[in-house]
């Protein structure tokens, strides 16, 4: 928010594919998890997703998997299969 220009406030939506809220105890954090640094294959995308996050919704998934899924499949099909 500090380096934002003045009047520019930010929104969960601005962060999709770039960060991750991780809750650590009471606390809510961000995580730096921009989806171009992911593995490429799928099966290995979603162990790293799952290791830096438990728990996730599919509007949390579906920026990460996005740029990966094959022609004419959908974001919750391949969500589905792992």
């Amino acid at each position: 928010q500090e380096e934002l220009p003045c009047g520019v406030t930010p929104t969960s939506a601005d962060l999709d594919g770039l960060a991750v809220r991780i809750e650590q105890g009471k606390e809510e954090k961000l995580r730096a998890l921009p989806s171009e640094a992911l593995p490429i294959d799928s099966a290995a995308r979603f162990s790293t997703l799952f290791n830096v996050k438990r728990s996730w919704t599919l509007p949390e998934l579906i920026p990460y998997v996005k740029d990966i899924l094959a022609p004419g499949c959908a974001a919750e099909q391949l969500i589905l299969q792992h």
